[in-house]
């Protein structure tokens, strides 16, 4: 273990400076060494040089806060002070201030050191190296990107553990941050719950189309309901099935879903690319066996399409053009549990994706060459050449639209049962009671 301090000392020694200002001091001070290398003294009147393009900052220490100097634009004042009217630059860092007292004051001490009136115009090299260059030690690049990788290393634990304790800081923060009560909480959730049946419903077609979601009263309970609808094309060869499916649901409404979709010739799978078509994650077809989010019991979205499917699965359509490095980035970086229930919207349901889908979807229908290539299944039987479109509730409407424009009719719609009202509160609270 003391081997390997000594290596990790060696590595990263104390008072490691990684400001650009304590770079640039002591860039000037080796440059000037190098300078004479050859040669036993150094003028000092060079080092005192250097050491004077330096001034303290005034209102120092407290402007050299980094909070502080980013927000007053410190740096760039600094940068057209010096180069636009030619005065010393501040030493508008802490750490550079500690370092230019130490050269400043080292060259004092040698000063008064000096017994010899020829010598007080020099300061002996290797010994300049060795008690000011030697204890003066910046970041080189390794540095640098041990710094970036460690930082790395923090967030991606931070993103982990924020999303395996989502539930617990979501409760801290509703209970003790914003004080709500069971009652409360409830109804934030019934929001939520509304958060993932908002859609973008086209005035002109309002009246035309069914509403993609609805809350109907069962009993003593409100339970929202998506509506299925089956669009026939004007030659009667297609049928079109749109399926209005949240980012998260029981385990019992995606396979409602994925048995819609087994008995379809085609399934275009929203948000997914050409060039990861043949790359589908297994989460996107398959269910996990608990529950994905089990403080609400809740599973993500997925198409099960190869449970007690008999025949050969339906084939599987794109519907983006490319991977979006913003979408990337953003199911990187942002809680799963946040982005899939808190906020539905945040990666999917997007217009600009409504388009994309949309281009796909008619690309497929006026292919007939492809149609040809892929014949109907055995199992289907009433003729038509079924394309399932599971779709997020929020633009489904705009693509039922586009079906009534492109002169396909509407043939029946019916309701599938989605959640409860109080679902996502009810078993919130459950697994998250006041004891």
């Amino acid at each position: 273990m003391n081997f390997l301090g000594d290596v990790w000392r060696h590595s990263f020694p104390r008072g490691l400076r990684y400001c650009k200002q304590c770079l640039i001091l002591h860039s000037t001070l080796t440059s000037i060494t190098k300078r004479y290398k050859h040669k036993r003294f150094i003028p000092r009147r060079e080092l005192q040089d250097a050491v004077d393009s330096f001034v303290p900052m005034p209102g120092a220490p407290l402007l050299c806060l980094p909070i502080v100097r980013h927000v007053l634009l410190i740096r760039l004042i600094n940068a057209v002070r010096s180069s636009v009217f030619g005065r010393p630059a501040w030493l508008f860092t802490l750490s550079v201030a500690k370092e230019h007292k130490k050269v400043k004051e080292w060259l004092e001490a040698d000063l008064k050191r000096i017994n010899n009136r020829k010598l007080e115009k020099f300061v002996d090299r290797d010994v300049f190296q060795r008690e000011v260059l030697g204890t003066f030690h910046v970041a080189a690049m390794y540095h640098r990107a041990f710094r970036y990788g460690m930082c790395l290393c923090v967030v991606l634990i931070g993103i982990v553990l924020a999303e395996l304790l989502f539930a617990e800081w979501l409760n801290i923060y509703l209970r003790y941050w914003r004080g709500m009560d069971d009652e409360k909480i409830l109804a934030y959730f019934r929001e939520v719950t509304e958060r993932h049946t908002v859609s973008d419903v086209p005035a002109a077609y309002a009246s035309k189309l069914p509403p993609p979601c609805a809350l109907i009263q069962e009993g003593g309970t409100k339970r929202y309901s998506v509506e299925v609808c089956e669009f026939i094309a004007p030659d009667d060869s297609k049928r079109v099935v749109l399926i209005p499916t949240p980012c998260v649901g029981e385990r019992s409404f995606f396979e409602a879903v994925g048995a819609i979709a087994r008995k379809s010739d085609a399934l275009i799978l929203e948000g997914v690319p050409d060039a990861d078509l043949n790359r589908v994650a297994p989460m996107i077809l398959l269910p996990m066996r608990e529950p994905t989010f089990g403080s609400f019991n809740l599973h993500h979205k997925y198409y099960d399409i190869v449970h007690g499917n008999k025949h050969e699965p339906p084939k599987l359509c794109a519907s983006a053009s490319e991977s979006q490095v913003t979408k990337f980035v953003a199911q990187s970086l942002v809680p799963m549990t946040l982005r899939h229930i808190l906020l539905p919207s945040l990666v999917s349901g997007s217009k600009a994706e409504a388009k994309n889908g949309w281009a796909h979807l008619k690309e497929l229908l006026e292919d007939d060459d492809m149609l040809r290539k892929n014949p109907k299944r055995p199992d289907n039987t009433d003729g038509h050449y079924t394309i399932c479109v599971p779709w997020t509730v929020g633009q489904i409407v705009n693509l039922e639209a586009s079906l009534l424009k492109l002169g396909y009719r509407l043939r029946r719609h019916y309701a599938l049962p989605w959640l409860t009202e109080d679902f996502m509160g009810e078993n919130f609270l459950g697994r998250n009671a006041v004891k």
